[in-house]
């Protein structure tokens, strides 16, 4: 027989059917019946029991190597409601409660994640962006109630990174290496760095996350494709007449890349039947060449990788993200 919180369970390992009656001490009596070779679980309301068993054929059974046995259920701690919010991927409960507490979060595919949060503490853990349904039950198996629901539904949304961010933080990498390969969901690029390592995904339905370990960021389309435009290039046409460079308002359709050339110390991505000439003051190293720092002209990029060599990494990473936005 064992006891935990308010659940008594007995085990019958004879060959035979054993009746267990428990007796508390105002005369109440509980009887359950055990067949050979299974348990059975029941619920007890507080306070102290004294456990014996029967045979079928009236001979005693021993509860626990003894002729009888005594245990007490305490009244159970009280539970206050968990409070639980979101911002960005990290998803926080707060247990005001004197008992701990089991918080899951279950995903639509079925995979879990767990949490113990002690009493009277908050735990802040991140989880991957999407809809999760979360539960909670107390120490003593007492369902608890999230936010006044039995079963909560959260959903995680990875946090904004502008262009600006992410810059620095391929940059923090120190890249020596990139690969693409495709996933279920659309392109993986995976970037492998001196000072860690890190994912952009361009999904099917257009949006782009970057991850690095469990952090995950969203990034805004239309911001990304903003950053494609240089503050500090002159962009000029056919003849050499420097020329506005256009907005992506400009852009009625998204044009299939025709070509994607290097031409001495600088990448030519073409898009489109004309060709756009531009000039623009560039760094000489991948730590300090701003991701993306793209010439956006009518049907025409134009990227320069100065000092950088063949295959360079921010090559590969502008060729991967184009080839897959247009």
């Amino acid at each position: 027989m064992t006891v935990d919180g308010e659940h008594v369970t007995v085990t019958n390992a004879h060959d035979a059917t054993v009746t267990a009656t428990a007796v508390n001490t105002t005369g109440a009596t509980h009887s359950v019946t055990v067949p050979a070779g299974s348990s059975v679980t029941r619920t007890f309301a507080p306070g102290t029991y004294t456990l014996t068993g029967t045979t079928a054929d009236g001979n005693q059974a021993l509860v626990n190597g003894e002729d009888q046995s005594r245990f007490t259920i305490r009244e159970p701690v009280s539970v206050i409601p968990l409070s639980v919010t979101v911002t960005g991927q990290n998803v926080s409960v707060t247990n005001p409660s004197n008992d701990s507490v089991t918080v899951i979060s279950t995903a639509p595919s079925g995979e879990t994640e767990t949490v113990q949060v002690n009493a009277g503490t908050t735990v802040t853990e991140p989880l991957q962006p999407g809809t999760y349904t979360v539960t909670a039950e107390s120490g003593s198996r007492r369902s608890v109630t999230i936010n006044g629901q039995s079963n909560l539904q959260i959903q995680v949304t990875p946090p904004t990174l502008s262009r600006e961010d992410l810059d620095r933080k391929i940059a923090r990498l120190a890249p020596t290496n990139v690969e693409e390969t495709e996933t279920a969901g659309g392109t993986a690029i995976q970037i492998t760095g001196t000072n860690g390592n890190a994912t952009i995904e361009i999904l099917e339905d257009g949006s782009i996350l970057y991850r690095e370990g469990d952090l995950v960021w969203q990034i805004p389309t239309e911001d990304f494709a903003r950053g494609l435009a240089a503050t500090d290039a002159r962009t000029t046409d056919a003849q050499g007449t420097p020329t506005a460079t256009p907005s992506l308002a400009e852009l009625e359709s998204k044009p299939d890349i025709q070509s994607v050339e290097r031409s001495g110390d600088r990448v030519n991505v073409s898009v489109g039947s004309s060709y756009a000439q531009a000039t623009q003051a560039t760094p000489s190293s991948v730590e300090s060449l701003p991701f993306l720092d793209l010439i956006l002209s009518w049907n025409t990029f134009i990227c320069f990788v100065n000092h950088l060599g063949e295959n360079t990494v921010v090559e590969s990473i502008i060729i991967c993200i184009l080839e897959q936005l247009f």
